[in-house]
């Protein structure tokens, strides 16, 4: 239960299970482009790179090693998808459509509908702190209000759509 202390407001934060559910939904569309790239990347580069006698894994870290580019290019725009995609429709819908499928609805400690300002910030943390050892979405397994700690450094809840019902 998060209770703002500029308001007298009351939220119920949504929870750990739901909230992966919409990032997974959020992060099919690009992923899905990632894959395709990468493959496509692999497939024009495959003559170059050398013969592998391993195994799946162990072929592509001899990718890894040889070509490089292969493997970090794709990764960029797959990050910088995912926070133009988080931040689009944040800003624009007040949530994103992985969040609005399960229910969920991004507002500010006032239960308001989260601007542009907050909605970059919180775009452009998620992967910073997914990229260290995913600290940032496990956060919320420990915080009492149930939050990530780049829900809790841009000032977003992620709430109930019913509940968050005001921030339209």
């Amino acid at each position: 239960m998060v209770v703002s202390p500029s308001t007298p407001i009351t939220l119920r934060t949504a929870g750990f299970t739901r909230r992966a559910a919409a990032a997974t939904l959020d992060a099919f569309p690009a992923v899905t482009l990632w894959g395709g790239a990468t493959l496509t990347l692999a497939s024009s580069g495959a003559a170059s790179l050398p013969a592998s006698q391993w195994n799946l894994l162990d072929g592509l870290v001899d990718v890894a090693n040889t070509s490089p580019a292969l493997i970090a290019w794709p990764l960029v725009w797959l990050t910088a998808a995912l926070v133009l995609w988080h931040f689009v429709t944040v800003a624009a819908w007040g949530t994103s459509p992985g969040k609005r499928v399960v229910g969920l609805r991004m507002v500010d400690g006032r239960g308001e509908r989260v601007g542009a300002w907050r909605a970059l910030v919180h775009a452009v943390l998620r992967p910073v702190t997914v990229a260290c050892l995913a600290l940032g979405p496990l956060w919320a397994l420990a915080d009492p209000e149930r939050r990530t700690l780049y829900d809790r450094i841009s000032g977003v809840y992620v709430a109930s759509a019913t509940e968050a019902g005001g921030a339209r």
